[in-house]
């Protein structure tokens, strides 16, 4: 066995990611998709709880309507993380914020018990970042159905600091809660409009939330939400959500908030200005036949969209993925190369591996296989 020098011509003037899962370091990190979406399971809670925003209640907010979110106890936020049904390259996070109750306007006019109040993140390729990825842009809505609906977007320029854990601006990570309410806006200024003038938002206090990664309809990773202060509720099942306090709900389903797709942030390709075909291929130091564990190869491709990358599957024989590595992002001359990629016995025993290349063309999903990667003791 040998490994084939070859290389993958792809034409397009536009490249971005699909189904990457984040960018590993050297050697790589086996992968995990309990999910079945094509993202590793560890991306996913990774990126959903690092790009979770702070969430600012106002001074009005009438005493325990943010349970269970409280100074002293985390609340709970549920999300369902994939690749985005518009662009295979982005990936789509829709969250919702569950409370206890919805203690109404005013007087407590249409008040009752359990709150379901959703956002979503649209997350872009970004070499630069922790994990590959950034913040490329928001959608909160709020009083959903109703007359009053209100929709908020903002593009984020795949910012790496928009997140509760965040070293940059704090403004950048913010969205803010009506009183009593709860419906979800991007800004201050926009739920104070809310509602002909009579929501109200203010950066008066924020609590802290634990993010649940419930994986998809399909393939559950979480449905019975006992575990996550709220018994007898669910993320997927058809079950009105209450709160946990029994009796009627305007809540509606929490499964609602995360499989509907009108509720996610948009996903804008971003054009390449890149005036040569993308080639993607590698080279083996020495032009040698084979790969001894330990060994290394050079992943790299050219004609890439700047701020894009490329992933790269190492496929076993039987059709599962050993490791997925993704490149650093492409510079501003429309090259990423990664350097060596260490090949680590742990991750791939001695053997043959399919080397698949998988980017975005336009609007359509591309594969490239690359070479035979064989591997030797």
């Amino acid at each position: 066995m040998r490994i084939r020098p070859f290389v993958a011509i792809v034409s397009g003037i536009l490249l971005s990611l699909v189904a990457t899962v984040g960018v590993l370091s050297s050697p790589a990190q086996a992968f995990s998709d309990g999910d079945a979406d094509g993202l590793d399971d560890s991306l996913e809670d990774t990126l959903a709880a690092r790009y979770f925003p702070h969430i600012w209640f106002d001074s009005g907010e009438n005493y325990g309507c943010t349970e269970p979110a409280t100074p002293w106890n985390h609340g709970t936020a549920v999300a369902r993380v994939r690749p985005h049904p518009q662009n295979g390259g982005l990936i789509a996070v829709s969250y919702a914020v569950l409370f206890r109750k919805d203690c109404g306007d005013l007087w407590g006019f249409s008040s009752h018990n359990g709150d379901v109040e959703p956002f979503s993140l649209t997350l872009a390729p970004n070499g630069g970042c922790a994990d590959g990825y950034g913040v490329h842009s928001l959608k909160t809505i709020s009083h959903e159905g109703t007359w009053a609906e209100h929709v908020d977007e903002r593009f984020l320029g795949n910012s790496c600091t928009w997140g509760r854990l965040a070293g940059g601006s704090p403004y950048d990570a913010r969205i803010y809660s009506s009183e009593n309410k709860h419906g979800l806006y991007a800004s201050d200024a926009s739920c104070d409009a809310g509602v002909g003038g009579l929501d109200n938002c203010s950066e008066s206090f924020t609590l802290n939330y634990n993010v649940i990664n419930v994986g998809e309809d399909h393939a559950r990773r979480v449905d019975e939400l006992s575990g996550y202060q709220f018994p007898g509720e669910y993320a997927w099942s058809p079950v009105p959500f209450r709160g946990s306090l029994g009796g009627g709900s305007d809540a509606g389903l929490v499964r609602d908030k995360l499989t509907a797709d009108r509720l996610l942030a948009p996903a804008v390709a971003v054009a390449s200005a890149c005036p040569q075909r993308t080639h993607v291929w590698y080279e083996n130091p020495g032009r040698a036949e084979s790969v001894e564990q330990g060994g290394s190869i050079l992943l790299a491709a050219r004609g890439v969209a700047p701020g894009t990358a490329v992933s790269y599957d190492f496929v076993r024989p039987d059709g599962t993925v050993a490791a997925r590595h993704v490149s650093k992002a492409a510079d501003s001359a429309c090259v990423a190369v990664d350097g060596h990629l260490t090949i680590d016995a742990s991750t791939f025993p001695a053997g043959r591996y399919d080397v698949v290349a998988r980017y975005h063309e336009g609007a359509s999903a591309r594969t490239a296989h690359l070479m035979d990667l064989d591997v030797r003791q």
